[in-house]
């Protein structure tokens, strides 16, 4: 595997956006991946909610990378193993670029249940506790293009020091192991491990895991972990909450090797992460709208210089240079009764206001769902609990995304920066 990667040029202070692409894998040579990657949410190497053929109606399927879950996925692990193949081949993606991860980003993962030497996962059957050994038993199952180490990340912004020092020495531990396995297996040998960087909200603890992970050479990429505890909440988190987690992490890391951060992010936090030098994302924000009912409807513009003229913000939004600014440790006062209220980046189709529009979900949407359907049909296809509903809005959600991803792209190499528009509140 080969990653390479260009910063962006403009006259936007602070910004370290980087465009790139990774390229020369073994399993699929002739396949690029542009960077900033948007990685597709699965379970069980399956895109939700979309067969392979409607999948391809959404996206040019050999140029996507599929994200692939260990919690939601275990239960296949033994079926891969007398397969053979691997995941990819096994989900009918052989064209895709496969990720595994540990934790499924789209749902809460519970706190307090890891130890020295396992991480616990909940799946479809329960708890399980996998072991470094365990894991990498798994691994060489799956045989996934890139994956991460086995990690413990069971932090958040209201996790004790003490707790994330520990998840440095765990998740340091674990990496020595599957490094180690990682080297002799025969069935990983082209396969990108990535090491993971711990420390939760200590800047301390996050610079001496960042400077670890940094003199590793087994380490071929980084994922930036122990933010939040997956699942909705996470789109309650602003930037200027992780923002100096952030930069302290970025500031150890090699910038030649590639940068992963797991959840569903708001989009207005994910173009602040992209600004900071953040390559890959996933798209569990996808997923979780849908299974709201909600569909994708924020819109976004090139950010200018006159515009700019200071600090980048939380929400997209920005304030003069002269003024002062508040402190980084703000804690996060989200009332849950009010967050769909907050989410003004979608609208919500289980709402009897949709009873009788009749018009797309967005006008200037070229997707199946908007070229062919109506907000009133959808909102009776949820009311009825009809399927095709979430097939639907997963269409539009995902095609959204992705060309808010690939606007990303096009613009970065302009050395044009994005901004959310109108900004989130």
């Amino acid at each position: 595997m080969k990653f390479t990667y260009n910063p962006v040029e403009t006259d936007i202070p602070n910004c370290k956006m980087r465009t790139g692409k990774l390229s020369e894998f073994y399993r699929i040579p002739n396949s690029v991946f542009l960077t900033p990657l948007l990685l597709l949410y699965s379970k069980s190497g399956s895109v939700t909610h979309l067969t392979r053929e409607v999948l391809e109606m959404v996206a040019d399927v050999p140029s996507q990378a599929v994200q692939v879950p260990l919690s939601n996925s275990v239960k296949c692990c033994s079926s891969i193993k007398n397969f053979k193949g691997g995941i990819s081949k096994f989900a009918g993606l052989d064209e895709c670029l496969t990720y595994c991860s540990v934790q499924d980003p789209a749902e809460e993962t519970r706190g307090g249940y890891n130890e020295k030497t396992s991480i616990s996962i909940w799946t479809n059957i329960g708890r399980q506790q996998l072991s470094a050994e365990k894991y990498m038993d798994m691994m060489e199952a799956f045989k996934p293009d890139m994956y991460h180490s086995l990690c413990d990340g069971d932090t958040n912004k209201n996790s004790s020091r003490k707790r994330a020092y520990k998840t440095l020495n765990v998740t340091g531990s674990m990496f020595r192991t599957c490094a180690e396995r990682h080297a002799q297996s025969e069935s990983l040998k082209h396969s990108m491990l990535l090491g993971v960087v711990e420390g939760g909200y200590e800047l301390s603890a996050r610079r001496d895991a960042a400077r670890k992970m940094a003199a590793c050479p087994a380490a071929q990429g980084y994922v930036i972990d122990g933010l939040h505890n997956n699942g909705p909440s996470v789109e309650d988190i602003s930037y200027k909450t992780i923002r100096p987690v952030i930069n302290e992490t970025l500031k150890h890391l090699p910038e030649d090797k590639l940068r992963i951060v797991h959840g569903g992010w708001r989009p207005d936090v994910v173009l602040d992460l992209v600004n900071a030098g953040v390559d890959v994302f996933d798209s569990s924000l996808v997923y979780l709208a849908v299974e709201r009912g909600s569909a994708l409807t924020f819109t976004y513009k090139v950010l200018s210089t006159r515009e700019f003229n200071g600090v980048p913000l939380t929400n997209g939004t920005h304030h003069h240079k002269n003024e002062k600014r508040k402190a980084f440790t703000e804690p996060i006062t989200v009332d849950k009764t009010c967050r769909k209220l907050c989410r003004n980046y979608e609208i919500n189709l289980n709402d009897k206001r949709y009873f009788d529009d009749f018009s797309p979900i967005s006008r200037d949407c070229g997707c199946l769902t908007c070229t062919k359907h109506t907000r009133a049909y959808i909102h009776h296809l949820l009311n009825t609990k009809e399927m095709l509903s979430s097939v639907l809005l997963m269409i539009h959600n995902l095609h959204h995304y992705l060309q808010f991803f690939r606007a990303i792209r096009e613009h970065g190499i302009k050395g044009q920066l994005l901004t959310i528009d109108p900004p989130i509140s």
